[in-house]
């Protein structure tokens, strides 16, 4: 007996089921859509775009972070050396400046040594000249003293043989005839020329 949902060729109807038992399996299953695969590549495409844009954007910023830190550096770098080099010019110039003023200084005491010691070689030769001439005069004078004295002393011993009177001015006289009063006067007269005479003695000695 032949049941009702057979046909002939039962291989045939069983594997009909199969295939309808597969279809309703395929209809219970969650379906895969493709949709879903091939949406999805393009929303991963697109987020690796972006994290590849934020990268570059990031190492852009790190790049130029570094550039302006490197720069940085650089710059700080050369103006610490600038300004150790300026240090250096100006501990150089100032030790230069500094050897200058020394040399100058130098230069100016030996001027000045020198004029203090041509003024001190002239005030030398000017005490020397004045003391020659003071001497000099000196000279002179003992010597026109010696020469006045000795004139004087000539003079007086020549009166020896006159009166000296005792007005004013004195007058000489000797008399024809010596008396007793004449005598007198006489040796009155040259005790006093020896008294001048010792006076100009004691002058002459003291030059």
């Amino acid at each position: 007996m032949v049941r009702s949902d057979e046909r002939p060729g039962g291989k045939r109807q069983r594997m009909d089921y199969d295939d309808m038992d597969d279809e309703d399996d395929r209809d219970i299953r969650p379906k895969r859509t493709l949709a879903s695969t091939v949406v999805m590549p393009s929303i991963e495409t697109k987020s690796r775009e972006e994290r590849i844009e934020e990268m570059n954007k990031t190492e852009k910023k790190e790049v130029t972070t570094r550039n302006r830190r490197m720069f940085s550096n650089l710059l700080m770098g050369t103006l610490t050396r600038f300004q150790k080099d300026e240090k250096k010019i100006q501990n150089v110039e100032k030790i230069q400046a500094e050897k200058q003023k020394e040399v100058e200084k130098r230069l100016e005491d030996k001027k000045r040594e020198d004029r203090e010691k041509i003024m001190a070689e002239r005030q030398k030769l000017f005490d020397e000249r004045r003391e020659q001439e003071k001497e000099l005069r000196a000279l002179q004078r003992k010597k026109a003293l010696i020469q006045y004295a000795e004139a004087k002393k000539e003079h007086y011993k020549l009166l020896r043989n006159f009166i000296q009177t005792q007005t004013k001015p004195t007058l000489f006289f000797a008399p024809a005839k010596h008396s007793m009063r004449s005598l007198e006067l006489l040796k009155a007269s040259e005790k006093a020329i020896d008294g001048e005479t010792n006076l100009y003695k004691r002058l002459w000695r003291k030059t």
